[in-house]
């Protein structure tokens, strides 16, 4: 090596943060390449697509916009709801997960629509380098003997581990944690060691701006941290150990108050998701198959908390040293307890579902103990080498004798292991080209993982993300565009809302409401209303449409219906239609052109690029549209409307509206259901197929079992089918064979005989799959009529992660002008179904348009929105209800004349006020719960905070000059 070289070698040496800035650019070089030669984004198809980007494109230009209005129009303005977040909704606490408050996010205001993708990738690849600097950072304060070589290797494999290349093209907030965890322990340490605060009050008041969702996660690692540290250091000076524990949580409250303009409203919005402590079931423990894969999926890629082979020996040297790390092994053999036993998934997930989203803790872990054992790797006698050798390979050949193991990874790094484990045993190198030796092999194992991660051959994590090619179609040419088309025709300005065949959020870089919805953060009445109507939307925080009923997208203000067939809610008529592939069939012809070397293509090979993108969508318009604010007469309680079934419900809110916590009277239900109003229809007959055993109400199903029903109902109405009271048990293989209980018909199902005769490896896999029983997350219902229509309802059973309570469904079975006589219900999943009911409603349409027209005798006219107000007039000749169809929020406050006014919740999701008769003037205004009050906080807090870094550094001068 040539002196320059060395000198420049020499450099890399001393300066441990510089080695680890050159080696990440060269390992993210090679690992993401397959990204950069293929065309690839960082986005992934799913949440990437759906919430992820989408958000960030918001916010870039949200940012612009405030600057915008700051520079030219000395206007400070920061809007806090937007049209388009589903119905409406709260900008902050709904982007703040995916967004607003990462200090990161703030370069999208560098970027535009066309180039956001690349602002995507540099903030993935930001945040990796940041994890691996915060980590290096953590090793090097504690570690006082920790060298470049030694820091460096341990930052790679925590950076690169499996959580950071997993969520890289996935979600990419779950990076965050991965930064903040080792400075929140660095923060600890500052103030164990040198009673220094600032390091953790930052730590804090950063991971909380961030990522609440993943701040909580790590405010619960940090205090339990906290806690083992004291009670092993402080066990003897209780006086000192509440001292430094009052220290700890007044940096931690300091942290809190910083960040409190985002904190707190947070807070109130994540207390009142639907998502945050639902009834999910959960089994104690996690199955018996998947303890079996325990130790394989510690080293595989493909698992949450898989961690890098090079850290099997040191977990192993850990152990067997003696008296030596207690805090560090209590955490490490807290790990496959905590992965066991599912109580431990739940509380980190706010007592939610079980989730291992806390496992980036076990890269963090795990490469520290990499890094703490670093010594014993080069310096430790052969007898203590050998038996790390021996126990790693023991280990080695249990994981490959488990079932459903020996990835490509796994077994390559795991070779470059006993490669590195020989040469240490053998002293065919010796001194310091140990350390090179061990920095080299961390790098194999890192890139190996990488490159299996991303790998089209291997695990193929880049098939999941979009092509940069078509990505600016797919985020922005979507329904809203032909739903602008078809409001442009009718001149309308105004607000509008539509519904029917969505994408998810698709009306949101539009600005456009929509009945769309997919965030993380939800309010509680979207939930309870669709519930409420037992609509097939089961997912607590995954909204569609209305299924085409008439009376629920009425009440919404639903104006424009998309669809791809001309299937539309009653009463909507035809206003455009486009091909909404165009863009992509226009690419197409010019990709086969340039293929044959022409300027022409044949009528031929035209239809054959149309057949295969063509793909038209219909916008029809609601005839009998409702505006965002009309009124009604009357009233009826919750109480009341809950006492009516799910369909009587719906179309009662046509005569009255539904209000909570109202003291005027209320109107009678029976005098507002008209004598036509009972729409129950009789079923004549229930017939089951050879696969279903029908016991009371207990439908055990063997083999896609079906039921035909038979009834009829009245020409010219909407029908709809009823299920209510669904719960589901499966059947295992085993239970099949041998069940005993009597709600098995056993003429139905194989005997022990039968059993007997089958193959014995056949037998054995049954028993298998009886004791390695797996959760069943859902089972499916098709619904189909003779007239075409076709509906699903996904059962989401209690086992499920967004499980959400609901046990009853209506399917819409359409407008029909002719009497419906027939339907069929099929089930899709082997197991004992249990219904309470099954009911047919049919509902004429003749008193329709004159329960409308009665809705908009008084509107709300000259509508203005600027600035999150809603302005307007109306005119009334009585004591009315002002409906609103915004979705409710404590947020919102009402104006009538210039006075305050109650807002109530109504028809289980929207808002209403009272109008007295007379010519008013109304005013809506939104205002985030909390973040005036949390802005105030966190003001005075960073006043304090420059004061003590100033009085700090003043000190420090002082100190200095004496």
């Amino acid at each position: 090596m040539n002196k320059s070289k060395k000198n420049i070698w020499g450099s890399l040496q001393d300066n441990a943060y510089l080695l680890y800035t050159v080696l990440f650019i060269l390992t993210a070089l090679i690992i993401f390449s397959v990204f950069y030669l293929g065309g690839l984004t960082f986005i992934s198809k799913g949440d990437g697509t759906n919430q992820h980007v989408k958000a960030l494109v918001y916010y870039s230009e949200y940012l612009r916009d405030f600057v915008k209005n700051l520079i030219y129009g000395h206007r400070f303005v920061l809007p806090e709801w937007e049209a388009g977040i589903g119905e409406g909704g709260d900008i902050l606490s709904t982007l703040h997960y995916y967004a607003i408050g990462d200090p990161l996010t703030l370069l999208s205001v560098f970027f535009d629509r066309s180039n956001i993708h690349i602002c995507y990738a540099i903030i993935q690849i930001l945040r990796l380098y940041l994890a691996g600097l915060s980590f290096l950072l953590f090793s090097r304060y504690t570690i006082p003997d920790c060298g470049a070589l030694r820091g460096v290797s341990g930052a790679l494999m925590y950076c690169f581990g499996s959580w950071g290349l997993r969520w890289t093209v996935d979600h990419p907030y779950f990076l965050t944690p991965l930064i903040y965890l080792p400075l929140l322990i660095l923060g600890i340490e500052k103030i164990l060691r040198e009673k220094k605060i600032l390091v953790f009050t930052l730590a804090v008041m950063f991971c909380s701006l961030s990522n609440f969702y993943f701040f909580y996660m790590c405010g619960i690692m940090a205090a339990g941290y906290t806690v083992l540290r004291l009670a092993l250091v402080y066990r003897r000076n209780k006086e000192e150990l509440f001292r430094t524990l009052l220290r700890i949580v007044l940096s931690a409250v300091w942290g809190f108050a910083l960040s409190a303009v985002i904190l707190l409203p947070q807070l109130y919005s994540f207390l009142g998701n639907p998502r945050v402590g639902y009834n999910a079931a959960m089994k104690p423990v996690i199955s018996l198959e998947d303890m079996c894969k325990i130790p394989e999926m510690l080293l595989d890629m493909d698992s949450y908390w898989s961690i890098s082979a090079l850290a099997v020996p040191a977990l192993i040297l850990l152990f067997t040293s003696r008296k030596k790390h207690l805090m560090l092994k209590i955490f490490a053999a807290a790990v496959p307890v905590m992965l066991i036993f599912k109580i431990f998934g739940s509380i980190f997930n706010g007592f939610s579902h079980s989730v291992d989203r806390w496992s980036f803790a076990v890269t963090f872990l795990s490469s520290y103990i990499f890094v703490l054992m670093w010594p014993e790797y080069i310096e430790g006698h052969k007898e203590k080498r050998r038996p790390m050798f021996i126990a790693s390979m023991v280990y080695f050949l249990i994981c490959i004798l488990l079932p459903e193991s020996g990835s490509k990874n796994f077994l390559v790094s795991f070779s470059i292991l006993g490669l590195l484990l020989v040469l240490l045993l053998s002293d065919l190198i010796a001194g310091e080209k140990r350390e090179y030796l061990l920095l080299a092999s961390s790098l194999a194992c890192v890139l190996i993982d990488g490159l299996y991660m991303y790998s089209p051959e291997e695990n193929d994590y880049a098939g999941y993300v979009r092509e940069e090619e078509g990505l600016y179609e797919t985020l922005y040419k979507n329904e809203s565009e032909t739903v602008r088309a078809a409001a442009a025709l009718d001149s309308d300005e105004g607000f509008y809302r539509y519904s029917g065949e969505l994408g998810l959020n698709s009306g949101f870089l539009h600005g456009l409401s929509s009945t769309s919805f997919y965030w993380s953060t939800v309010s509680p009445w979207g939930q309870n209303f669709r519930s409420d109507l037992a609509l097939l939307d089961n997912d607590v925080y995954i909204y569609s449409n209305y299924d085409r009923r008439t009376a629920a997208n009425a009440v919404s203000a639903v104006k424009y219906y998309v669809s791809n067939s001309e299937k539309t809610p009653f009463g909507y008529s035809f206003a455009i239609s486009t091909n909404v592939n165009e863009e992509l069939e226009n690419r197409k012809l010019e990709e086969l052109k340039r293929e044959l070397g022409t300027q022409e293509l044949s009528e031929r090979q035209i239809n054959s690029i149309r057949s295969e993108t063509e793909r038209y969508e219909y916008v029809f318009k609601n005839d009998y549209a409702l505006p965002v604010g009309f009124t009604y007469d009357s009233y009826i309680s919750r109480e009341d409307w809950l006492a009516l079934s799910p369909a009587e419900r719906e179309w009662i809110m046509l005569d009255a509206a539904v209000l909570e916590g109202c003291d005027r009277v209320s109107a009678d239900i029976g005098e507002l259901k008209a004598p036509d109003a009972d729409t129950s229809v009789s079923i004549n007959s229930i017939s089951a197929d050879e696969n279903i055993r029908v016991r009371d109400n207990l439908y055990t199903v063997t083999d896609s079992g079906s039921l035909e029903l038979k009834f009829r109902t009245r020409p010219e109405s909407e029908t709809y089918l009823y299920i209510k009271g669904v719960d589901f048990e499966p059947i295992d293989e085993y239970s099949l064979y041998f069940g005993d209980d009597e709600k098995y018909d056993p003429q139905s199902l194989y005997n022990r005989t039968n059993f007997n005769f089958l193959p014995f490896m056949e037998r054995i896999d049954t028993i298998k799959d009886h004791f390695l029983e797996k959760e069943v997350n859902s089972a499916g219902i098709h619904v189909s009529s003779p007239d075409g229509e076709e509906a699903d309802i996904n059962y989401v059973t209690p086992y499920k992660k967004n499980y959400g309570g609901r046990h009853d469904f209506i399917v819409n079975l359409g407008y029909n002008e002719e009497p419906l006589d027939s339907l069929t219900i099929s089930f899709s999943n082997s197991g004992i179904f249990k219904i309470d009911g099954i009911e047919i409603y049919s509902t004429g349409m003749e008193a329709y348009p004159e329960k409308i027209e009665r809705l908009k005798e008084n509107v709300l006219e000259n509508e203005v929105w600027e600035d999150d107000t809603l302005s307007g007039t109306v005119r009334t000749d009585r004591d009315k209800i002002l409906y609103f169809a915004l979705p409710y929020s404590t947020g919102w406050s009402a104006q009538i004349d210039g006075e305050p006014a109650a807002l109530y919740c109504a028809n289980d999701m929207y808002m209403a006020a009272l109008l007295p008769a007379g010519d008013h003037s109304i005013r809506l205004t939104y205002k985030t719960p909390l973040l005036r009050e949390g802005a105030r906080i966190s003001a005075v807090s960073l006043v304090l905070l420059a004061g003590y870094i100033i009085i700090n550094r003043r000190k420090k001068i002082a100190i200095m000059h004496a």
